[in-house]
């Protein structure tokens, strides 16, 4: 049982514990849901995602492993920190849409398919607004060679997340009759 949100979908059930005391369990009574994309489709998609999120995280970590003017300028670092946060946020999404098995309930639901698209079209903006600021660096600068790799590096893992997002028709559900 996962938030406040999603405690009508729960009933409280007693069962009598192999110790032989009373206890209380939460069992699911709410609706289920599966993929809206054929099971080929979801399969393509996973393996597309989890690349594609695990490249975006990697391209931005690789410019904070070298020195860069970029990676010491303060409206660049700021940017690139936050970005962290809906990219570690990516990849829980794409990590539940990769090892769930439909049917699947409202939380998981949830979890997969509105923590994936929301987070990738954050970590695309993020990730933007980094490589903008890189430029703008880069420029200031005059083009010194590891700021104009810190900038492609970004652009890409940007790229890498805006394909996850305008993907995001693979993840729509729909709801299925029950429990298989």
């Amino acid at each position: 049982m996962g938030y406040k949100k999603y405690v009508n979908d729960y009933s409280k059930q007693y069962v009598i514990k192999p110790n032989g005391k009373p206890g209380l369990t939460a069992v699911y009574k709410g609706k289920y849901f599966d993929f809206a994309a054929d099971r080929e489709a979801i399969k393509r998609a996973r393996i597309t995602f989890a690349c594609l999120s695990m490249l975006a995280a990697v391209l931005a970590v690789i410019p904070l492993l070298y020195r860069s003017a970029g990676a010491r300028t303060l409206y660049v670092a700021l940017l690139h920190a936050a970005s962290f946060f809906p990219l570690a946020h990516l990849l829980l999404g794409v990590y539940r849409f990769c090892f769930c098995k439909p049917p699947l309930i409202r939380e998981y639901r949830d979890k997969t398919e509105g923590r994936t698209i929301a987070s990738s079209a954050a970590s695309a903006l993020m990730l933007g607004a980094t490589a903008i600021a890189e430029a703008v660096n880069c420029w200031l600068a005059g083009f010194p060679l590891p700021d104009v790799i810190y900038f492609l590096l970004l652009a890409a893992a940007c790229a890498a997340t805006a394909v996850i997002f305008f993907s995001r028709k693979v993840l729509k559900t729909e709801e299925c009759a029950g429990k298989n």
